[in-house]
């Protein structure tokens, strides 16, 4: 954290082939970081992560003045959604980090709410879809994949893959995240339960998608996802028997 200006939250924002999306994304972020900051500009800061687009996703995230301080971290190949999550997590400095997919599906003016709850002392605010904005398959996919982490490994937690989720610095110095495809949630949220860091979860909006396909059952994130399990699936067993 820079010495004698903290930033005080940081937001990542993980994408692949946003470019539509990312633009409103942006000036929601930017809208609400001048209403919960009064100056933005020094104490919050915006992370772009472009895991490997072939779009116009990275010139997409442009600085503006006045904003909050603007950064992209790229990827040269894309390497899937928990690699873009760590990475931005991990070019964070902000004594609050707030990761939020960037395809428009989630409101960013909710992240007051969560910086809210998180002054009660929590470590890990987790948002929760109550009206998921996607397709049938697409919710029941959703279910099912719940259902099965539920039962695998006894997560009690109503919507782990949901990508709306503030971790303070004190988490991200606790956990060590390895997933590299769509387990950053219930990473998350196991590694920090078994820590035995404090986790509130609160309901957020989610909005049909505008702009685009949804990255979270197409054939390169199934297979990373399948190749991560038999790679590291021990991991997430580990810290559910710590919990």
């Amino acid at each position: 954290m820079p010495d004698g200006n903290p930033i005080r939250l940081s937001v990542v924002l993980p994408c692949h082939n946003e470019e539509e999306n990312l633009p409103s994304t942006l000036i929601g972020v930017d809208k609400i970081l001048s209403e919960l900051f009064s100056s933005p500009a020094t104490d919050a800061e915006v992370i772009v992560v472009d895991d490997g687009s072939d779009d116009g996703t990275a010139g997409a995230a442009k600085p503006v003045h006045g904003c909050a301080r603007r950064r992209v971290v790229s990827h040269a190949t894309r390497r899937g959604y928990g690699a873009a999550v760590r990475s931005g997590l991990d070019a964070s400095v902000g004594e609050r980090v707030v990761y939020m997919d960037a395809d428009g599906q989630y409101d960013p003016q909710q992240i007051s709410l969560f910086m809210s709850r998180m002054d009660f002392g929590f470590d890990v605010v987790a948002g929760v879809r109550v009206d998921r904005g996607d397709r049938i398959y697409r919710k029941a996919i959703g279910l099912a994949y719940n259902t099965a982490l539920q039962v695998a490994l006894g997560v009690r937690f109503d919507d782990v893959d949901c990508g709306f989720k503030l971790l303070s610095r004190n988490t991200l110095e606790t956990i060590d995240l390895v997933f590299e495809a769509n387990l950053a949630g219930p990473e998350i949220l196991l590694k920090a339960q078994a820590a035995g860091l404090e986790i509130s979860q609160i309901p957020v909006k989610h909005f049909p998608r505008q702009h685009g396909r949804p990255k979270g059952v197409d054939a390169f994130t199934l297979v990373k996802t399948g190749a991560d399990v038999l790679r590291r699936g021990r991991v997430l067993v580990a810290a559910a028997l710590k919990r």
